[in-house]
């Protein structure tokens, strides 16, 4: 956390306000108050002081009967106060990799550390039943930063966290939320659909298990990251065979006898050539 905002902030009483409504969309002072155990008026005080900080705002919730309620809820800037795992320089590091090395660069080295991340997760997790192995794996996440919970739904489980502790480098990369969906499915072995929430500028993430969340396809180059399963490939069509005609048989035409050519005559032979008589006169 940041110690300047939390000296800025300075009573546990604040603190226990903000981890209650970063775990909702917003509460009202009488829900804040059942919940922490003060009185209504201590919990108005100090809601109006966080506001005028800039970490509350409010909104009113519709109800049925009678005039909308008012709820308070965390600002952008509460995110701060709340652990955060990347930081400038991280961020920096991958995009200069890209540079360096190409553009797959990042995603291999986030790649390698969410392998890590899975094979730790898999070493810590607890439980026989597959519920208290999600209890487990929810424990570890909340001891991340995470603020997770385990909640039923009708065709299962799903897991929600209300706070990344990696968030900027989740906008930097939007490659990090398949990365981390594929991780829960490596390590819980069970469908996972990623979904995430923004209200007020706030994190919410829902991670759906089992059979209403589709087993996730991953990057050609991220295997090992995802859990292995039986792919029949579907038997390639057999053409018919055309039936071939039979060749039909060439009668032999029958040979022709050539007639034999004339005999040639023989040439008569050349006179002798006269030789002319002189008279004697030239001219």
């Amino acid at each position: 956390m940041n110690q300047k905002l939390i000296a800025e902030i300075g009573k546990s009483q604040r603190l226990q306000i903000l981890n209650k409504l970063k775990r909702t969309q917003g509460l009202s002072v009488t829900e804040l108050a059942e919940k922490i155990g003060m009185s209504y008026m201590g919990i108005k005080q100090h809601c109006i002081e966080l506001q005028k900080g800039g970490y509350l705002d409010t909104w009113r919730r519709p109800k049925p009967v009678g005039r909308p309620e008012m709820l308070y809820r965390l600002t952008q800037r509460a995110h701060e106060l709340f652990p955060v795992a990347s930081n400038e320089m991280t961020i920096g590091l991958l995009e200069s990799s890209l540079k360096l090395f190409g553009p797959t660069a990042a995603e291999k080295l986030l790649l390698n550390v969410f392998q890590h991340k899975a094979d730790g997760y898999i070493a810590r997790l607890k439980g026989e039943t597959m519920e208290a192995k999600l209890a487990s794996f929810v424990k570890l996440r909340d001891q991340d930063g995470c603020m997770a919970e385990l909640e039923k739904e009708e065709h299962g489980f799903r897991i929600v966290e209300h706070h990344s502790p990696i968030l900027d480098l989740l906008r930097a990369f939007p490659i990090v939320a398949r990365l981390e969906a594929e991780m829960l499915q490596r390590v819980l072995k069970l469908p996972v659909q990623r979904e995430e929430q923004s209200v007020s500028g706030l994190y919410q993430c829902i991670f759906h298990l089992g059979g209403r969340a589709p087993v996730r396809e991953s990057h050609p180059e991220f295997e090992k990251i995802v859990v292995p399963r039986e792919r029949k490939e579907p038997a390639p069509k057999k053409e018919p065979v055309k039936e071939v005609e039979p060749v039909q048989k060439m009668e032999a035409e029958p040979v022709r006898q050539v007639e034999p050519l004339p005999k040639a005559e023989p040439k008569s032979k050349a006179k002798p050539a006269r030789q002319a008589e002189f008279t004697g006169e030239l001219f």
